[in-house]
C-alpha cells in the first residue's frame, strides 16, 4: 500500500483558503458591530425625540420658538457617552375659523455628525418624531 501525502501546492492553497475565510468572517463581524451600534443610537434617538415631544405637550408648550439642545446618553459604550443634538419646532394652523389652532410639532435628533450628516457604512445618523396636537 502506497501512502500519498498532500503536495506543497495543495497545502498552500488550503491554507490560503482558510486565511481568506477568516478575513471574510472578521469583516462580517466588524460590519455587524457597526450595525448594532447604529441600531442602539437610532433607538436612543427616537426615544429622546419622543420624550422631548411628550414633555413639550405635557407643559402645554405648543408653539415655542425653535428650541435647540444637546443631551449625552450612554447607548452602546458604557465608557463614553454619545452626544445627541435636537431641535424642537412647531407651527400652528387654523383649520376651522373660530376653533383653536392645530399644532404640527416636530423633534429632529442627530448624533456624531453635523445635522443631516452621514457616516460611511451607516448612512444618516438622525431620527425624527412628529405629531399633530390640539390644545
Amino acid at each position: 500500500m502506497r501512502r500519498r501525502a498532500f503536495s506543497l501546492l495543495e497545502t498552500v492553497l488550503a491554507l490560503g483558503l482558510i486565511a481568506l475565510m477568516i478575513v471574510a468572517l472578521g469583516f462580517l463581524f466588524l460590519r455587524l458591530l457597526g450595525s448594532a451600534d447604529k441600531s442602539g443610537d437610532s433607538s436612543a434617538g427616537l426615544q429622546l425625540a419622543d420624550s422631548i415631544l411628550e414633555e413639550a405637550i405635557r407643559a402645554s408648550n405648543f408653539d415655542p420658538p425653535p428650541l435647540d439642545g444637546k443631551v449625552s446618553l450612554y447607548t452602546h459604550d458604557a465608557r463614553a457617552a454619545q452626544e445627541f443634538s435636537y431641535r424642537l419646532s412647531s407651527s400652528a394652523t387654523v383649520v376651522t375659523p373660530g376653533q383653536p389652532a392645530i399644532y404640527y410639532m416636530d423633534v429632529h435628533v442627530w448624533w456624531t455628525q453635523p445635522r443631516g450628516g452621514r457616516r460611511q457604512g451607516q448612512g444618516r445618523l438622525e431620527a425624527s418624531v412628529s405629531r399633530l396636537v390640539t390644545p
